[in-house]
């Protein structure tokens, strides 16, 4: 789960922006916040919205999002066949092999 989201200079957006998408502890509980499974005490929507207007860098927001999940998943297995490096499964831990 995310709890925040952090960027600066990628395609339009220049300065650091940030989403924060921790639910204040002073909300009330309830069904639309899920708890976070690494953070007992954190809960995090189910389901977030970006408003703005047009060329405020929504869009720019949501790709750097959607690049830095591919490359998590995908960029090690592109470097593993080009340098030979030996392999091993990325994010799975010892108690799951």
């Amino acid at each position: 789960m995310i709890h925040r989201f952090r960027i600066n200079n990628f395609l339009s957006i220049r300065e650091d922006v940030e989403l924060n998408f921790r639910i204040p502890g002073t909300t009330p509980e309830m069904f639309c916040f899920k708890r976070s499974l690494s953070q007992s005490e954190t809960f995090l929507p189910s389901v977030a919205v970006l408003i703005g207007p047009n060329g405020s860098g929504k869009t720019a927001l949501l790709r750097a999002m959607v690049e830095t999940v591919r490359f998590a998943a995908t960029s090690f297995e592109q470097h593993r066949s080009v340098s030979g490096i030996p392999g091993f499964v990325p994010f799975l831990s010892p108690e799951t092999k």
